[in-house]
C-alpha cells in the first residue's frame, strides 16, 4: 500500500527522489548527499525533500534533514551576501559607494561636456 508521500514523490525532480529514498552515504560519494550538495539542485528541490521527510517522521531521517536545512540556511546566507555586498566593493560601506558613483557621473559629464570634436 502507498501512502500519500509516495504518490507525491513521482511528482518531483529525480535529485529530490535521491534525497528522500536513499542513504546519506557522505563518505563514499552517491546518494543523497550528492545530491544535496549538487549545485544543479535548487533550492525549492531541497525544500520539497525536506518538507517529504519531515512527513515521513522517521527516526533514520533526523541527520538527513539536518543536513538539508544546514545546505538551504548556506545557500541563502551566501545568496544574501552576493546581492548585498558586491556592487559597492572596495568601498566601506554603501553610502562611501553611493557618494563615488555620483562624484564620477559628475566628473564624466563635465569631460565629455568639454571635450569638442573638430
Amino acid at each position: 500500500m502507498k501512502n500519500d508521500t509516495d504518490i507525491l514523490l513521482g511528482d518531483h525532480t529525480d535529485n529530490v527522489q535521491i534525497i528522500t529514498t536513499e542513504p546519506l552515504r557522505e563518505c563514499y560519494g552517491g546518494g543523497a548527499w550528492e545530491a544535496i550538495k549538487d549545485p544543479a539542485t535548487s533550492v525549492e528541490n531541497l525544500k520539497n525533500a525536506l518538507r517529504i521527510l519531515e512527513e515521513k517522521n522517521e527516526p533514520r531521517t533526523k541527520r538527513k534533514i539536518e543536513k538539508i536545512k544546514k545546505e538551504i540556511k548556506s545557500r541563502e546566507d551566501f545568496q544574501k551576501c552576493k546581492e548585498k555586498a558586491i556592487w559597492w566593493y572596495p568601498f566601506r560601506s554603501e553610502k562611501e559607494g553611493r557618494e563615488f558613483i555620483h562624484r564620477w557621473n559628475e566628473v564624466t559629464g563635465m569631460i565629455k561636456g568639454g571635450v569638442q570634436h573638430e
